[in-house]
């Protein structure tokens, strides 16, 4: 499994009432069911980092996965969380409408609304948790 980049260890003790709110932590995870590696990005609610004009997502990406690979993005609180994925061979994963984000060609970790010269405009997938962890399967 590979480790999401941006992702906070802690190594001080957490206060109790810290340890109530992990307990609605959710594990998101994707595999690739597909046949060429897929790369993906996320989006998901973060109104203290990205509050007001910048929409309230996060997004951070890109994660590549080979053929029958698993990776772990994110742990969250979050009920939905976004993504788009494409293909080397030219699949993709999008919606017609809904939460869209500037991306850049390579890693980033910031605002949706962030847009940079040379991003591109991508409209991303919703997906909500159930009562746990997520794995998403990216199939043909």
């Amino acid at each position: 499994m590979n480790d999401s980049p941006g992702l906070i260890h802690r190594s001080e003790p957490r206060p109790l009432q810290e340890w109530a709110l992990l307990a609605t932590e959710r594990e998101l995870r994707f595999r690739n069911s597909y046949g060429s590696t897929i790369w993906i990005f996320i989006a998901f609610p973060d109104a203290v980092a990205c509050g007001g004009a910048s929409g309230g997502h996060i997004a951070r990406g890109w994660w590549g996965i080979g053929l029958n690979q698993e990776v772990f993005v994110l742990r969250t609180q979050a009920s939905t969380v976004y993504y788009y994925a494409e293909a080397d061979d030219g699949g993709i994963w999008t919606a017609s409408s809904g939460l869209s984000a500037c991306v850049p060609q390579i890693g980033f970790n910031h605002c949706t609304e962030n847009c940079l010269f040379g991003d591109r405009r991508l409209v991303m997938r919703p997906k909500t948790f159930g009562s746990g962890n997520l794995t998403v399967n990216l199939v043909r």
